[in-house]
């Protein structure tokens, strides 16, 4: 026979009584840190041509399932997963004429 007393004791008591199913609600936080910064160069070669540069990077993690029960939840810790983010960009541009321009 089977018994379900041993898991019972680990779980929350149900928040709403005499309900079967969907009885228990928890909330928890979910933390996000974050660094981040970008660097742009301007330059201009001559007056018709002109050059930029842009690196932008973010370096970031977050705790996508929280810990609801705390230091005692029998799930374990939040899982942390980083979220990293790269972006690079460059331009050029070269005036012909002051009708026709290249980018």
């Amino acid at each position: 026979m089977l018994r379900a007393s041993p898991l019972v004791a680990i779980g929350p008591a149900p928040q709403t009584p005499n309900v079967l199913v969907n009885n228990f609600t928890g909330a928890a936080s979910a933390p996000a840190h974050s660094d981040e910064y970008s660097v742009r160069i301007d330059h201009n070669f001559t007056e018709n041509d002109r050059f930029n540069a842009r690196w932008s990077q973010k370096y970031e993690s977050k705790v996508n399932f929280p810990t609801y029960y705390g230091a005692s939840d029998a799930g374990g810790p939040g899982v942390t997963a980083p979220n990293n983010r790269y972006s690079i960009n460059a331009g050029y541009t070269h005036v012909f004429n002051p009708r026709l321009t290249s980018v």
